[in-house]
């Protein structure tokens, strides 16, 4: 029988500790989440450009308006994942349900169904919109899904730890495979339409069982607790007065506006300054493969490393409770600013 644990405050009384299979499956979720978020990060610009003929200005105010979008969106998927009630928990029946409609997403978003100049632009904004919606609800319940897997938050910290290495594991492997692959599927020494289709398509059957393994792993024992629920206006009041909370805001408001500013024009550099598709896949890999090398290296030392200070976990200090869910921040590989690959970052 699997060791029984109890956590400072008596709760989780009776309730296994979680599997291997059930941390490296949590961990597979991010590289699931790698294998549609960080190809459209890549390389749906340079598509819309190079491929559909959508003058880069014009792109440019397409993932603008996408991007407003995306942020109206979270914060109500994540209040309806929040109140979903069912037999499979509040969080995992969005992952069954819509990775695949993320899959087809993903693979309409690289397909060019028509010639003229403004049903392309309309086309490419439906597509990234769905791609949003979808990588959402999908990945909002994903995230959401380790504060109620376990009592123990030590045991969070840990699946934390398999995410990030899932993401890093995933963004090595499609940096390094992902324009050697297009250029397969496109039958020549240039990207085409086909190879961008194809490669999509893989990606997307690879990462539907991904997801599957990770809803069939994965359990909600930590059940919500029914309260009278608040006003807007005193949440709103509550998050703009939690000073670790617009600390963290704004800590990933800068990393993600660098990490997106630079992941946006890497790819344009290596294909009209260095001129040399075969360099994108390695040049891509290198700050992915020493991220993921950082991951490895720090998971089994998260509480007793000499370089990063221990912060023992008090429930019910929102100060300490915030600083102990971010403390893989301090493994980050800060000198590389951010991977040229990966949903949101190491760091989230």
């Amino acid at each position: 029988m699997a060791d029984r644990l109890v956590t400072v405050n008596g709760e989780g009384r009776g309730i296994p500790k979680l599997s291997l299979l059930s941390k490296v499956s949590y961990g597979m979720g991010d590289l699931a989440s790698n294998l549609s978020w960080t190809f459209i990060s890549s390389y749906f610009a340079v598509f819309l450009t190079d491929i559909a003929g959508i003058e880069a200005a014009i792109v440019s105010v397409m993932l603008l308006v996408t991007k407003v979008w995306d942020g109206v969106n979270d914060p109500i998927v994540g209040a309806i994942e929040e109140r979903t009630k069912s037999k499979c928990g509040r969080f995992r029946p969005w992952i069954l349900y819509c990775s695949p409609l993320l899959a087809v997403a993903n693979i309409l978003c690289f397909t060019t169904p028509f010639s003229g100049a403004v049903a392309k632009i309309v086309w490419g904004c439906i597509g990234y919109i769905l791609i949003d919606t979808f990588y959402g609800m999908v990945n909002l319940g994903y995230g959401a899904l380790s504060t109620v897997m376990t009592y123990d938050p030590k045991e969070r910290t840990e699946l934390n730890a398999w995410r990030m290495i899932g993401q890093n594991v995933g963004s090595v492997i499609l940096s390094l495979i992902s324009m050697p692959l297009i250029l397969f599927f496109s039958g020549g020494e240039r990207p085409a339409a086909q190879g961008y289709a194809i490669t999509t398509a893989i990606y997307a059957i690879v990462a539907i069982p991904l997801f599957l393994l990770l809803f069939f792993t994965s359990r909600e024992v930590v059940k919500p607790v029914e309260e009278k629920k608040a006003p807007i206006k005193e949440t709103i009041r509550v998050v703009l007065t939690n000073k670790p909370l617009v600390c963290i805001f704004f800590m990933m408001l800068f990393y993600m506006t660098g990490f997106f500013g630079r992941l946006g024009l890497v790819v344009y550099y290596y294909i009209y300054v260095l001129k040399r598709f075969d360099l994108i896949g390695p040049l891509m890999m290198l700050p992915s493969l020493f991220a993921a090398g950082m991951m490895f290296l720090a998971k089994g030392h998260i509480d007793k490393s000499s370089i990063v200070p221990h912060i023992p976990y008090r429930s019910g200090n929102e100060y300490h409770d915030a600083l102990y869910s971010h403390r893989l921040i301090w493994y980050c590989p800060w000198p590389l600013a951010a991977d040229d690959n990966g949903p949101g970052s190491r760091c989230h």
